[in-house]
C-alpha cells in the first residue's frame, strides 16, 4: 500500500511500540502491530485496535478513580515482602 503522507514510500507490517498517556502517567505498550513507511517512517495502528484500547481506558479511567497506595498494597500482598536488595524474603 502507498504511504498516504509522501506519497513516495510504501508501508510495510512491523511491530512497535504504542505510547499514550493517562493521567499524566506514560502507558507503553511494546510489540503492537502497525504499518510503517519505509521512506518517510509514517505510522498507521489497526483502527479496531485503537477503539479497543480506547473503550479499556475508558473503562480504567471510569471505574473508581486510581487506587491508593494501601489499597494497592493490600491487593499484592507479596510486594510487602520485597527487600530493597531485590530478593524475596
Amino acid at each position: 500500500m502507498q504511504c498516504t503522507r509522501c506519497r513516495i514510500g510504501h508501508y510495510h507490517a512491523t511491530t512497535i511500540p504504542y505510547i499514550t498517556f493517562l493521567n499524566d502517567q506514560m502507558l507503553v505498550l511494546p510489540n503492537i502491530s502497525a504499518f510503517r513507511c519505509d521512506m518517510c517512517g509514517d505510522v498507521h495502528f489497526n483502527q479496531a485496535f485503537l477503539e479497543q484500547l480506547q473503550y479499556l481506558l475508558d473503562q480504567l479511567t471510569q471505574a473508581e478513580g486510581p487506587m491508593e497506595p494501601a489499597e494497592w498494597l493490600a491487593l499484592n500482598d507479596h510486594a510487602t515482602n520485597w527487600q530493597s536488595s531485590g530478593r524475596m524474603v
